[in-house]
């Protein structure tokens, strides 16, 4: 429940909020991808699907957050955005309006 929308608003002054979108689905996509390594695997490491060592306190962060979701919110999550591009994409109402409702459901979504 921490306020974001400051630092987004000083992400947005430097990139389209289309692109934070395609960013945060990729995101989200990474950490479910993540989660479904550290279940198969029982490893507490990334190494062995990214290729490469990450420093521990960022492997830590990710694994962490990779392993906070259930599939079902990595499901409804990924269903929502991958809705809200196609929507921005296809329509035409107000393409920021769909932006800022998807963050505000980011805000609302209840595993955060």
């Amino acid at each position: 429940n921490k306020n974001f929308y400051t630092d987004l608003n000083n992400i947005l002054e430097k990139n389209d909020y289309k692109r934070v979108l395609r960013a945060l689905i990729r995101y989200v996509r990474d950490l479910y991808t993540y989660n479904l390594y550290i279940k198969k695997t029982g490893a507490s490491s990334l190494e062995g699907l990214l290729g490469y060592r990450l420093p521990l306190h960022i492997n830590k962060q990710r694994v962490d957050l990779a392993i906070k979701f259930k599939e079902k919110d990595y499901y409804n999550l990924l269903k929502f955005l991958l809705e809200k591009e196609l929507e921005m994409r296809n329509s035409e109402k107000n393409k920021e309006a769909i932006f800022w409702e998807v963050m505000t459901y980011l805000k609302l979504f209840n595993s955060f």
